[in-house]
């Protein structure tokens, strides 16, 4: 019977006096129009969901991530446990910095996951992954390793070797290794990821242009500046061709390529691709942003091998007020400003200056990544050439982490 002649029907009896019956019928028609309408509401928000969600992709891939981020919560006010939507969220305040709200998001879309039983689906190696690019971003870098290690197990026994989201897997693995200051370990990682995309991509897809530029970063950080160079001019042409100049894909080439060029004592062409790559981060990310800090320091080092410690003293300062902002003080990324800034205090003649900033470094680097990384070796010599007695100081740090590990029990 339709609707209207449901409750008419109804309506009619209860004013004739059949009560019974009239009730009957009008609750039958209320759990009808309920039905309807909450099909409708239903609908309505599927609708919705989907024109908010593309919305958001289309503004965070013209990178306006606050943007993007607003369209996201709308789906998530309507969908809570979207976890499409959580992920995306995530990768916004990733890229804005904003680590710690990042990782709420992306452990928010692993608990869903989680709960719903499937714990060997890619969309939980995904999670992983994710929290993982966050994890490494806030200085642990085991812990990173440990995320993308499970997600290539799962991913593995998903697609097996030859799949992008396995080149993916162990780019990711090569970065933690890479920033655990285990090179040899890295390159062999990222040369797999460069191996299977190349097979089943090609040698132009986005991801190469990653893939070199880490392999790149690796040969640098070996010392081997001409490898390094090689790798970055490749990467930087396949992200011009795809994404143009304006964009942070090609602004990491270029500031890769800066920091060869001035290994190799070219300091003129070096502070151009700084410079370069200072303008179009400034453009997207804002002035107070890691990448921004990252290139001041850059250019903070070409200048102090000019000798124009001014100049070096005030990109140094900026980038070390930007990444306290961001990191706080006890994070590896602050203790290479520190480095930065005590290497340029010694070469100003102040040593005494200079030995406070070494210092600092030293804990960090000794707390984040222990007495054999590469960093923590430096900033060790550092606090000799600077006067300091580093023995005393590793005395020091070992009594602060002894001290801490008392007062935070592992739970």
């Amino acid at each position: 019977m339709p609707l209207s002649y449901q409750l008419a029907e109804g309506l009619a009896e209860i004013a004739n006096g059949d009560y019974d019956n009239g009730k009957t019928k009008i609750l039958k028609y209320i759990a009808r129009i309920e039905a309807a309408r909450n099909e409708t509401i239903e609908l309505v928000n599927e609708k919705l969901i989907l024109s908010y969600k593309s919305l958001g992709d289309a503004e965070y891939y013209s990178l306006n991530y606050q943007e993007a981020l607003n369209w996201y919560n709308m789906v998530l006010e309507l969908s809570p446990d979207n976890t499409d939507a959580l992920n995306s969220a995530g990768f916004c305040l990733r890229e804005l910095a904003k680590y710690d709200s990042a990782l709420s998001y992306f452990e928010k879309a692993t608990a869903v996951v989680f709960k719903s039983g499937r714990t060997n689906d890619t969309e939980y190696a995904s999670c992983l992954n994710n929290m993982g690019s966050v994890i490494i971003a806030k200085g642990d870098y085991h812990g990173a390793l440990e995320n993308f290690k499970k997600a290539l197990r799962i991913d593995l026994e998903v697609f097996g070797e030859k799949h992008p989201n396995i080149a993916l897997r162990y780019n990711n693995i090569g970065f933690a290794l890479y920033e655990i200051g285990d090179y040899h370990g890295a390159l062999e990682n990222f040369n797999k990821a460069q191996k299977i995309t190349i097979e089943i991509l090609g040698e132009d897809h986005r991801h190469i242009a990653t893939y070199l530029n880490n392999i790149g970063s690796v040969l640098h950080a070996m010392e081997d500046y001409d490898g390094a160079l090689e790798n970055y001019y490749k990467a930087l042409k396949i992200d011009l061709e795809i994404f143009g100049e304006n964009h942070p894909q090609a602004t990491r080439s270029y500031n890769n390529i800066g920091e060869a060029l001035r290994e190799k004592g070219d300091y003129d062409s070096a502070l151009v691709n700084f410079n370069k790559a200072l303008k179009i981060y400034i453009e997207i990310f804002g002035e107070d942003h890691p990448y921004v800090a990252w290139t001041l320091n850059s250019i903070g080092l070409v200048f102090l091998a000019k000798e124009d410690y001014d100049g070096a003293l005030g990109n140094h300062l900026k980038a070390l007020r930007i990444d306290l902002e961001i990191f706080g003080e006890n994070h590896p990324t602050v203790a290479g400003d520190f480095n930065n800034l005590a290497g340029l205090y010694f070469y100003m003649g102040e040593p005494a200056k200079g030995l406070l900033y070494i210092i600092k470094a030293y804990k960090i680097y000794f707390k984040f990544l222990g007495p054999d990384h590469p960093d923590t070796k430096n900033s060790r010599r550092g606090v000799k050439w600077h006067g300091g007695d580093p023995d005393a100081v590793e005395r020091e740090v070992r009594e602060e982490m002894e001290r801490e590990a008392r007062d935070n029990p592992p739970k």
